[in-house]
């Protein structure tokens, strides 16, 4: 598991909203897919755009 802060620090990333925990079993980049652990990361792609996404992965 990936501390969220390390996960923050070594991806420049943003944090936008916190859950539960602060520790990840997994990734996921559809937000129709985000499981209970897991950690939604956006990513931008040539048709969608998963910041848009974000607040549904939550």
């Amino acid at each position: 598991m990936i501390p969220l802060d390390i996960l923050v620090s070594a991806t420049g990333g943003t944090l936008v909203q916190r859950g539960s925990g602060d520790r990840f079993s997994a990734f996921a980049s559809d937000a129709r897919e985000v499981q209970g652990g897991e950690c939604f990361v956006a990513v931008r792609g040539v048709h969608a755009d998963g910041h848009d996404f974000a607040a549904d992965a939550a």
